[in-house]
């Protein structure tokens, strides 16, 4: 209803139409997966390339917003033909490089990184004379250990 009020003040729809019904999908797919682990939907989001683009999604979303103009750098200074340079081309190539660099990162930055916390929080804990907690155990169906 605030929208609606709202709605004389800021045009049409205060609120996103898009980004609200998209929440709604993402929340009735998720409850959807833990209530029925074995549905379909629970197999496709276990689906492995879905699996690695999780793994290195925080990648992907750091690293596409430079990849255009990283891509359209090389491209000119390779002499390249301008159509390459915009468009689907430019989508393709910035593509793949965001691909390949956010799996370099997750390689040599982020695992690297995921794998010393536990100790690095053991360490912090255990000189300030706290417990940690016993770490909360990964879904049974869960199929990739890197994605923990």
């Amino acid at each position: 209803t605030a929208g609606f009020i709202a709605n004389p003040f800021f045009g049409q729809f205060a609120w996103n139409p898009e980004q609200f019904f998209g929440a709604i999908l993402s929340a009735w797919l998720i409850a959807a997966v833990v209530q029925e682990p074995r549905s379909f939907s629970a197999r496709a989001f276990s689906w492995g390339p879905l699996v690695g683009l999780g793994v290195i999604s925080y990648g992907v979303y750091v690293y596409h917003v430079f990849a255009p103009r990283a891509v359209g750098f090389v491209l000119r200074q390779l002499d390249m033909p301008a159509w390459m340079g915009s468009g689907f081309p430019l989508l393709a190539l910035s593509a793949v490089a965001t691909f390949v660099v956010a799996i370099v990162s997750w390689r040599f930055m982020e695992k690297p990184i995921n794998e010393a916390r536990p100790s690095w929080q053991e360490r912090t804990a255990s000189r300030k004379g706290q417990h940690l907690p016993d770490p909360i155990p990964a879904p049974a169906h869960a199929t990739r250990s890197e994605a923990h």
